[in-house]
């Protein structure tokens, strides 16, 4: 009996330890195997398949990642994983992880993802609302795929840069430049330019406020309130302002003329905090790519020289900067026109001998710029006389040299960078191919909108030429020759001869202003 007893209880034992040891045995895991991915280079938003096996089917315990970025899948089934690629991922390979366990990838193709780069919506350009107008108007611009942020939309009439107020997808809202020209309007969104709508041309028209009629050549005369002025420049609503009289015969005053010369404004001493015995004279004008007018002032009694702004028509002159040095205005007065900067520097020519280029800088400090008898400034040529000047959009400098054996016009950058853009010993007035053609005198320029062209007076031979610079050509586009300058008959409107020593393009009307004739383009 008790050995009995004694085998069932090892028969227990040996139960209980073979019971144990089965219980301490982990349950087979398989290895999820990754067979394919597809497609290896997706766009972001694009669907990405990866096939193989042991997926299960709990989206909790899968992980997906390209390099290090997490991706977050959309389903999962126990042979598909399936996701979305999104935004900012790089190239790297996949992984996959099920329950911390890593798959294994047998795709032939390897695991490495390629992202596409998301291809731009391609712009698109298909109305201007209004299609005409002036400087400072805002129009709307009307197409797709515009950027919402400013300044990654570009917009340039005719060639000019416009101030973008609002964007939408579809829409802009953008400010007419201030040397506004008729001609078409470009949008470049994100570097990319835009398409046009079939038939769509994106033509802007300047509306003219001076009455520009006629025939090319056709020239109206303003005023008779003087019959010289070295100064003459338009606001941004067409009015002349010129010298009243010149600089030589008395006081020199400001006149303002209405662009069809119904009206004329002489400005008086006070305008300026001057009295007639402070013996003030405004002894220079020029405007800015606004329109704003800026003058120069000098009083001899109280020693000081000052620039004043009118911002419009309807505005009072205010004070903009008082100069600085003692610069003496009564020794060395500017010659010619005026020009400004973008920044509020500005130019002039000096009635030095031989004139210098001086430049008044952000503190209304007057410094030398460009000496003429310095060779190295105009190719070479010593005692080259500069005879006008004029500032394009992008701040470069243009002087005009003349002598009876030579002629020039060179850009200096505002690092001060020179090049030439024209040279002649000739010295006769001859149109013609811009490599060829002669002046006998340049005494004059004046720069379009965009600087594609030049406008050249030859006082001399009584002529004034267009200098196209895109199309390498000089034609002459005023006069009938040398001859006696007469002023006809104010008002009247005919083809007569012109006496350009200052001439001024006005971009807003496209005609030309030489003294106070007014002639068509």
């Amino acid at each position: 009996m008790k050995k009995i007893i004694y085998t069932i209880a090892l028969l227990m034992v040996i139960i209980t330890a073979c019971k144990k040891s089965t219980d301490n045995i982990e349950p087979t895991v398989e290895t999820p195997v990754i067979t394919s991915i597809q497609p290896k280079n997706p766009k972001p938003g694009d669907l990405v398949t990866i096939t193989g096996t042991a997926f299960g089917t709990v989206s909790n315990d899968v992980k997906v990642s390209i390099g290090s970025k997490a991706i977050n899948i959309t389903s999962v089934s126990n042979t598909e994983i399936k996701f979305t690629l999104p935004d900012g991922v790089t190239e790297a390979d996949l992984s996959v992880l099920i329950k911390n366990v890593t798959a294994k990838n047998t795709d032939v193709q390897g695991a490495k993802i390629s992202p596409q780069v998301p291809s731009a919506a391609v712009p698109t350009f298909s109305n201007i609302a209004p299609a005409s107008g002036k400087a400072g108007d805002v129009v709307t611009l009307t197409g797709t795929n515009f950027s919402t942020v400013l300044s990654e939309n570009v917009v340039k009439f005719a060639g000019v840069p416009a101030t973008v107020k609002t964007a939408s997808a579809i829409t802009l809202t953008v400010e007419v430049p201030a040397s506004v020209a008729t001609g078409a309007v470009t949008i470049q969104v994100k570097n990319v330019t835009t398409v046009m709508a079939n038939g769509f041309a994106g033509i802007f028209t300047v509306a003219t406020t001076g009455g520009n009629a006629g025939t090319p050549g056709q020239t109206t005369v303003l005023s008779n309130i003087l019959t010289l002025t070295t100064h003459v420049t338009t606001d941004a609503e067409g009015n002349l302002f010129v010298l009243s009289p010149p600089y030589n015969y008395g006081i020199p005053r400001l006149a303002r003329i209405s662009s069809d010369g119904s009206s004329t404004k002489l400005f008086t001493p006070a305008e300026f905090g001057y009295t007639d015995a402070d013996y003030m004279g405004v002894i220079g004008v020029t405007a800015d790519k606004a329109g704003a007018i800026y003058v120069l002032t000098s009083s001899l009694l109280k020693r000081e020289n000052k620039i004043w702004k009118i911002a419009s028509s309807s505005a009072a002159p205010v004070l903009f900067r008082t100069l600085s040095n003692d610069y003496n205005f009564s020794n060395s007065l500017p010659e010619f026109n005026l020009a400004v900067t973008s920044t509020g520097e500005f130019f002039f020519i000096s009635h030095d001998s031989p004139p210098t280029v001086y430049k008044i800088d952000n503190i209304g400090k007057v410094l030398s710029y460009l000496f003429a008898s310095n060779p190295n400034n105009f190719d070479g040529v010593k005692y080259a006389t500069p005879t006008d000047i004029a500032v394009d959009q992008n701040d470069n400098l243009y002087v005009s040299v003349s002598e009876v054996g030579f002629k020039g016009i060179y850009k200096f950058t505002p690092t001060k960078v020179k090049s030439v853009i024209y040279s002649s010993t000739v010295n006769i007035n001859a149109p013609g191919a811009l490599a060829s053609a002669t002046f006998k005198a340049i005494s004059t320029i004046s720069l379009n909108a965009d600087a594609t062209a030049i406008y050249i007076g030859d006082i001399e031979d009584a002529y004034i030429s267009k200098m196209d610079l895109t199309a390498g050509q000089v034609t002459r586009i005023a006069g009938v020759g040398p001859g006696m300058y007469a002023s006809p008959t104010i008002g009247a409107n005919s083809i007569v001869r012109v006496y350009p020593l200052r001439i001024h393009y006005d971009s807003r009307n496209q005609v030309i202003y030489s003294l106070l004739q007014k002639i068509k383009l």
